[in-house]
């Protein structure tokens, strides 16, 4: 379904390979996250998105105690986009820098970037890396 309204939330999960083998996220059933929209696709200069979801968790199950609404992006097997001539990560991106995304979560197999790490390791990357080998036209 086109969304013609992006919601602004500050939370952004990119799915990776972690989450890929599921519908992401109910079949997780995980305790105080309600799925609060799903199938938004958002027209972007760079073209339609996949349909993102957005969820919440309550506040029972965040450290500060308040509720988060968070944008989830599939970001596994884009089927109906190619790496050569398509750009699904800005389609992405350009809508999570208008929603005003401040904090990215991305799961994913570490092992494949780094064979020293462990399922459920936390990285956190400082920087952006783009092996896409084209010109990124995001700001």
């Amino acid at each position: 379904m086109i969304c013609t309204e992006i919601p602004q939330v500050l939370y952004c999960h990119i799915g990776g390979s972690g989450t890929w083998g599921c519908e992401f996220p109910e079949d997780v059933h995980f305790p105080g996250l309600t799925v609060l929209q799903t199938g938004m696709e958002f027209d972007t200069p760079f073209g339609r998105t996949v349909p993102l979801k957005l969820y919440e968790l309550s506040a029972d199950v965040t450290a500060d105690h308040k509720p988060r609404r968070v944008l989830y992006v599939p970001f596994h097997g884009w089927a109906h986009c190619s790496a050569f001539n398509d750009t699904p990560s800005e389609r992405a991106f350009w809508v999570l820098q208008q929603a005003g995304v401040k904090y990215i979560l991305a799961d994913g197999s570490g092992g494949g970037v780094n064979p020293l790490l462990e399922p459920g390791d936390i990285i956190m990357p400082s920087d952006f890396i783009d092996f896409t080998k084209r010109i990124s036209y995001l700001e």
